[in-house]
């Protein structure tokens, strides 16, 4: 079956949390992280990569800026949680 990239829908956040601290190796309290996230969260900007029905990787960004020599501004893109869990990687994800 071939990976699909795509953005997430707000009915996979947990499940998008899931996947993440998975491969990351933490099992943290995903429910309550989702309540935290839920609000704060650009879901425009978290991706997933999707092997049939099953999430298998994550990646999120958020808007930011980045400060150049001599005080310059430009807008910049800050990434985080990008991941793979342990069944897909060395897969090109």
């Amino acid at each position: 079956m071939s990976i699909e990239i795509r953005n997430i829908r707000a009915d996979e956040l947990l499940t998008y949390v899931d996947t993440a601290t998975t491969a990351f190796l933490e099992r943290p309290a995903v429910d309550r992280i989702v309540d935290e996230v839920r609000p704060l969260w650009d879901l425009t900007r978290a991706w997933t990569a999707d092997d049939g029905e099953r999430l298998c990787g994550t990646f999120r960004s958020w808007e930011t800026e980045m400060t150049l020599p001599g005080g310059a501004r430009l807008p910049a893109a800050a990434v985080v949680g990008v991941t793979v869990l342990p069944t897909h990687r060395r897969r090109g994800i």
